[in-house]
């Protein structure tokens, strides 16, 4: 049994260990003051390391480290910190000097642009006051002027950082009455890098001959440090036979920029091809490619200008005889010749103007003479080769010829009225090609928006196109047609090697049809661009690879097996059940219940909710077969399955897809589609055109946003009416699209009235029976609304309501539509029968 004595003992031991533990400086003062050529000596029991401190100033002692100086001095003064681990303690120590307030520190600092910065202006002494930052801007020191803090221990403390902050700085304070500054310190502010660089070269193309020096100059120019101007080339040998100067780095009057020279001291024939001047910086790269063209010896080739060589005309005339010419090496002489002798150039003009390697020359015979008909010769050389031309003038004596001059005039006034027909068939032409409906891009990407409702949309041919996205077309297999329209098709396929090697995988392809016109190409490239712009979202038809390039343009989208919701509702709609017992099927009410607030935006992460049934024995899905996007090719894939899940799934979703739909299925619609523009919202895109014929239906009843665009047949398509030279679908467009040719957000939110109307209705045309004449944009602007479709529930109808508000700005948005629409699903499925005038039961 322990005694007394050794409790007391065991107990005083326990303490000293845990003060021997603890972190401390002896002496244990947060600043110590000194005079120069003190002695400086600060114990750090527990610690293993003064920070920042050289060797030969720390000692050894028991249970920790010495800091010691013999003699100190004013650059001694600052902050001292033990650390041990993540264990520190600090010391600030003052150097009195005298004649200095500041101590010496670095005067070269560096920050990044949005970030703190220090300027270490050190205290010698605690009494200072009046403590101000000077920045010399302009050539005068100004007070700053922007937000910062001064730390006596640290210095003047600026909090985020631009670039106009770049250049000298100084501190002034006040001690005894006398004011002292610091020395001046240097901040440089890094800037982020928020775009390419740009790119300059001297030549594009050049041709030389065999034997000639070649240089090309590659300069980059942006706002960061980290930009680089680099050569390569695709040719089999590469740069064996080319000097590359090193690419030096210059500090601009704004920005900085690179420069590397490529040379080539004699160029062969083997360095014939493209050199590529390649510009990159932290942002990403561009690049500008220069074709050489190289030669065995130099040419002069002539053309002449118009039809014949043989000119006919009437003495008195003036005649101007023309030629084109391409020469290599430049021309050493050129001239005109009359049957083979030099010209009399006092009666007649040659001229001659170059434009690079070619020349424009003329001669101009003023008042021809019936003597001066005859052969007429140009002749050009250079130091390599020779060429002429030969023209033939006939010259006419009008005094002998009256019958001749009468027919010419005959023939001139014949000339000009089949003239005056062929133009006004070809203004005919034009006028019916310029006001024929043409393909236009319905989806819009906002750039900023000025005023309320101004948008600036960005164009999307200048949006990049990432070539990741590209896949090999051979691996596409064509199978049936999906949709087809004036300008062009869609396409199902099977693309082999698209998520693994071995693995088929079936998807839609986009294309455009062989009479299409280049703006149709153009619009099927801005598309692939706009998708490739917005990201993977479930409710989204989205985009797994294209082919660009060797062969026509196509569009690699997801493959919807269900069709547009338009027919999915058409062929459901005998079936239809009011309210189902199997509502705890789907995985929303569940997943509703327990992870999604009420609350909660989910469309500003991008994120989804999958409205399917759930597999029993199987964990809820992410993503179904046919819709997982391509894991190497722009769009990370998630919820990747072996080929045994991937069956067993798929064949629930089939059994489940066969059963008929009920109202939870309308709202689960109608809440799919509010995530899906909910996402376009926050990507700033524009749909114009949505509709349940532009919503796709997939497995587990996946609903999908796309746009068949130029693949659909709008020429017969009713629901398209011409406005201007363009097929819009007027049904569905909100007051502000049809008389002011706005389109916003809000707009779409009106359309999606229309479609949660189409829904409940199963498939109805709205409006239906009326003509989209006078009369109807009368009622319109009257305030006209469609009554509550047959299925639909007091809640919904109040929803569409809210959506055909004539304010734009009163219309709910997509994230408060998400919400709202997401509250009908928690809701008891009896009380969805409580419909607005009329029985839902079927």
């Amino acid at each position: 049994m322990l005694t007394k004595w050794t409790v007391r003992v065991l107990l005083c031991a326990a303490v000293l260990s845990a003060v021997s533990c603890k972190l401390r400086l002896e002496p244990n003062s947060i600043e110590l003051e000194f005079k120069p050529g003190d002695k400086l000596q600060v114990t750090c029991f527990g610690g293993t390391k003064w920070r920042g401190v050289s060797r030969q100033c720390v000692k050894s002692v028991p249970n920790g480290l010495m800091l010691h100086i013999e003699r100190i001095k004013l650059r001694n003064t600052g902050l001292y910190t033990c650390t041990d681990g993540d264990r520190n303690v600090s010391t600030y120590v003052f150097v009195k000097d005298p004649e200095h307030l500041f101590a010496e520190a670095s005067t070269s600092i560096h920050g990044v642009e949005g970030s703190p910065a220090t300027i270490p202006c050190l205290l010698a002494h605690p009494e200072a006051s009046n403590l101000q930052l000077f920045h010399h801007r302009n050539g005068l020191d100004q007070q700053a002027t922007f937000n910062f803090t001064f730390d006596r221990h640290r210095g003047a403390l600026i909090y985020n950082l631009t670039p106009n902050m770049d250049g000298k700085y100084f501190c002034r304070g006040v001690l005894n009455k006398r004011t002292h500054d610091s020395s001046r310190f240097t901040l440089n502010v890094i800037r982020v890098v928020t775009e390419l660089p740009d790119i300059t070269v001297n030549v594009e193309h050049t041709l030389l001959k065999v034997g000639e020096a070649f240089a090309a100059d590659c300069k980059a120019n942006a706002n960061d440090f980290t930009v680089k101007a680099y050569w390569e080339t695709d040719k089999p040998h590469g740069m064996d036979n080319v000097e590359l100067g090193g690419a030096k780095l210059i500090i601009e009057d704004v920005g900085y920029s690179s420069l590397q020279v490529l040379r080539i001291r004699a160029v062969t024939m083997a360095d014939k091809g493209r050199y590529t001047c390649y510009a990159k910086n932290s942002f990403g790269r561009r690049n500008v490619t220069v074709n050489l063209d190289v030669i065995d010896r130099g040419y002069v080739n002539i053309t002449f200008h118009g039809e014949s060589p043989v000119i006919d005309a009437l003495a008195g005339q003036t005649v101007t005889l023309e030629v084109h010419l391409e020469s290599y090496p430049a021309l050493l002489h050129w001239g005109w010749l009359h049957e083979g002798q030099p010209m009399n150039t006092s009666d007649h003009r040659p001229t001659c103007k170059t434009n690079g390697r070619g020349y424009e020359c003329s001669l101009e015979l003023l008042r021809v003479k019936v003597k001066e008909h005859g052969l007429y010769t140009f002749y050009a050389n250079n130091s390599d080769d020779y060429n002429s031309l030969d023209f033939q003038v006939v010259v006419s004596d009008i005094s002998k010829g009256s019958p001749k001059s009468e027919n010419y005039w005959t023939v001139m006034v014949t000339i000009s009225g089949i003239a005056t027909v062929l133009l006004f068939a070809i203004i005919v032409i034009v006028y019916k090609y310029k006001t024929k409906p043409r393909f236009e891009i319905r989806w819009k990407v906002i750039e900023t928006v000025r005023d309320g409702n101004k948008y600036i949309y960005i164009d999307p041919t200048q949006l990049p196109y990432d070539d990741r996205w590209e896949f090999p077309r051979e691996h596409l297999v064509f199978g049936e047609l999906l949709g087809s329209g004036a300008f062009g098709k869609v396409m199902q396929a099977t693309a082999h090697g698209l998520l693994k090697s071995d693995m088929a995988t079936k998807v839609a392809v986009k294309m455009l049809k062989q009479s299409a016109h280049s703006s149709e190409k153009e619009a099927l490239m801005s598309e692939l661009k706009i998708m490739s712009h917005l990201g993977h979202h479930i409710n989204i038809v989205n985009l797994l690879g294209a082919c660009t390039v060797g062969g026509p343009i196509l569009v690699i989208t997801e493959y919807c097996c269900h069709g547009d919701l338009l027919n999915f509702l058409h062929q459901k709609k005998n079936d239809f059940r009011m309210w189902n017992t199997r509502l705890t099927e789907y995985q929303n009410l569940s997943f509703l219940e327990n992870i999604i607030p009420p609350q909660e935006k989910k469309a500003e992460k991008g994120d989804y909710l999958e409205m399917r049934p759930r597999s029993p024995g199987l964990l809820a899905k992410t993503q179904s077969h046919d819709m997982t996007p391509l894991v190497s090719k722009g769009i990370t894939g998630t919820g990747l399955k072996s080929d045994d899940t991937l069956e067993e799934e798929e064949d629930f979703d089939e059994q489940a897809d066969r059963q008929p739909l009920d109202l939870e299925d309308l709202i689960s619609f109608s809440y799919q589609v509010a995530k899906g523009m909910a996402f376009l919202a926050f990507k700033n895109c524009i749909h114009r055109d949505l509709a349940a014929r532009n919503i796709l239906i997939t497995r587990g009843r996946v609903a999908k946003i796309c746009d068949f665009g130029l693949a659909r047949d709008i020429v017969n398509d009713s629901n398209y009416v011409i406005r201007g030279n363009v097929r819009l679908p007027v049904k569905w467009m909100s007051p502000e699209s049809i008389f002011h040719c706005v389109y916003t957000v809000q707009s779409d939110v009106w359309s999606y009235g229309i479609l949660l109307w189409e829904i409940f209705s199963l498939a109805e045309t709205p409006y239906t029976g009326m003509r989209v004449d006078s009369c109807f944009y009368r009622m319109i602007k009257e305030g006209y609304r469609m009554p509550s479709p047959r299925f639909c529930t007091a809640d919904m109808y109040d929803i569409m309501l809210s959506c055909w508000n004539d304010e734009a700005f009163e219309r709910p948005t997509f994230d408060q539509l998400v919400d709202l629409i997401q509250v009908q699903l928690h809701r008891d499925p009896k009380k969805f029968l409580q419909t607005p005038g009329t029985s839902c039961f079927i």
